[in-house]
């Protein structure tokens, strides 16, 4: 379930692209020591600002009043 929710936020961040690589695992996939998953994605980060203003306020509208870039996604925020 982890999984999905990095991969869904990869889609919120208007990620191009998302990487999911098991490291480690046995063939049969169980676990071994020092197994681990790593997602890589290309899409926006959030300043410091942003997490404190908006993802640590619940029901900001800021998503839904984000301007469009040309591709149709969010603005990359810089900082």
């Amino acid at each position: 379930m982890a999984l999905v929710e990095l991969i869904k936020n990869a889609y919120d961040a208007d990620a191009g692209s998302v990487d999911v690589e098991f490291d480690g695992f046995a063939e049969d996939m169980t676990t071994q020591p020092g197994s681990r998953i790593v997602v890589r994605d290309d899409g926006c980060d959030m300043t410091p600002e942003t997490v404190k203003t908006v993802w640590m306020n619940p029901a900001t509208p800021t998503k839904f009043l984000a301007k469009k870039g040309e591709s149709g996604g969010r603005q990359r925020e810089t900082g």
